[in-house]
């Protein structure tokens, strides 16, 4: 805690920086005037207290409770079955509420739109229904063929009917017009079913390219996707991975956070609030995340925020030395505190409260490389496809004229005796 933050502890302007001391100092000075006592040597330390290299001996506000420096520490700590042996807990206050905060991103992050807009038994009904209308086509082609031997109405491959089938679905037409009435009712089905395929599938595809997605509701979702992940820099972030046994939170760390360099991994809110607006980046922040976020977000960036826990809800509670007499009287003032509403009360006042969406809108956002990317893979793969085939086609033209000219080399002898 730097000179100026000490001196402003209780200004209502910096309550935003370290919160949580500031409400429980302030939740403290209820339960002194309650039990006739003032808050005395208050003396600010640098962590809420850890082992020291690995010792029993603790750093911090527990080091001072376990050497009986202090008889109750004027903020909350987190109920810890290695602490009991050094501290006793004296009332729960409030819970802690930290989260890892993200913009809901859109749906062409986290899948391929283009499959999207029609369901898959729509797609395979789509895809059989083009299967026979080419095969009929094709039909009807060669029948005209049979009837009009002229070169206008030359016989068509099965392959070529399925290009043109393509093509009308498309909307890049045919290079031969049906003659026959049967060969103009099946053209005629094709141009309406590509009508209301394409008119359908351009209106769904405009809306998807400005929805967000709601794909991410766990902390595992929050892992599996191509997000960011960071944490505010201090002490409870950085040593919580030691405390618990939860494999999930584990892989958070290992995985996620300390396969970064340290400095990426554990940052300022203003950092790291800063990355969430640029979107697949998640912080894990409170109050002073939020404060920044109020301040520096437009609407539209607060109604896409999104928050998903890590701490399973973590109670936060005083502590007092251990053994000490005034244990039951401070948790029963602090029990009070709970249930009139003080807590709460103070809790709001002192903790910045996340961002509220008003207006209820997602704002417009300009489409992205990323966005129309698969289509420009279909592309890709095109030419790729096309390339191969023509280099195919190429060596077997030649091999075939290599075998035209090796027969013509020896000419035919008519046979005798």
């Amino acid at each position: 805690m730097s000179q100026a933050e000490r001196e402003n502890f209780l200004d209502w302007r910096y309550k935003h920086i370290n919160s949580q001391p500031k409400l429980h100092y302030v939740l403290a000075e209820h339960v002194s005037r309650m039990l006739n006592f003032r808050l005395l040597n208050v003396t600010p330390v640098e962590t809420w207290g850890y082992p020291v290299d690995n010792t029993s001996s603790y750093g911090g506000v527990i080091g001072m409770l376990q050497r009986g420096e202090i008889e109750m520490a004027s903020f909350g700590l987190f109920f810890k079955a290695a602490r009991m042996n050094f501290l006793d807990y004296a009332g729960e206050t409030v819970r802690y509420d930290a989260a890892f905060l993200f913009l809901k991103p859109s749906l062409s992050d986290v899948s391929n739109i283009y499959t999207l807009p029609f369901s898959r038994a729509v797609w395979v009904t789509y895809l059989v229904t083009m299967v026979v209308f080419s095969y009929a086509l094709h039909i009807t082609q060669r029948t005209e063929s049979g009837i009009d031997d002229s070169k206008g109405t030359r016989s068509l491959s099965l392959s070529d009917s399925l290009l043109t089938a393509i093509g009308i679905a498309c909307q890049e037409g045919s290079s031969r017009d049906p003659r026959s009435l049967s060969s103009r009712i099946i053209f005629l089905s094709l141009l309406m079913l590509s009508l209301f395929l394409t008119t359908s599938y351009s209106a769904i595809i405009v809306s998807l390219l400005q929805t967000t997605s709601t794909a991410i509701n766990s902390l595992k979702d929050l892992m599996n996707s191509p997000y960011t992940l960071s944490m505010n820099e201090f002490a409870t972030n950085m040593n919580y991975v030691n405390e618990t046994t939860d494999t999930e939170i584990k892989d958070l760390y290992f995985k996620h956070l300390f396969t970064q360099p340290y400095h990426e991994a554990f940052t300022k809110p203003a950092v790291g609030v800063a990355k969430i607006s640029k979107g697949l980046y998640a912080y894990h922040g409170d109050a002073d995340a939020f404060k920044i976020i109020s301040e520096t977000y437009d609407e539209y960036e607060k109604c896409r925020l999104k928050s998903i826990k890590m701490f399973s809800s973590l109670q936060l509670a005083f502590a007092v030395k251990k053994g000490t007499p005034y244990k039951e009287h401070i948790r029963q003032r602090a029990r009070w505190l709970k249930e009139s509403g003080i807590s709460d009360r103070e809790y709001k006042y002192w903790i910045v409260q996340k961002p509220k969406c008003h207006g209820n809108t997602e704002g417009f956002t300009s489409v992205r490389l990323q966005d129309v990317f698969p289509a420009l893979l279909v592309f890709i793969y095109g030419l790729v496809l096309a390339g191969f085939v023509l280099i195919l086609e190429i060596l077997f033209h030649n091999f075939h004229c290599f075998k035209c000219r090796h027969y013509r080399a020896f000419p035919s002898f008519p046979y005798s005796n």
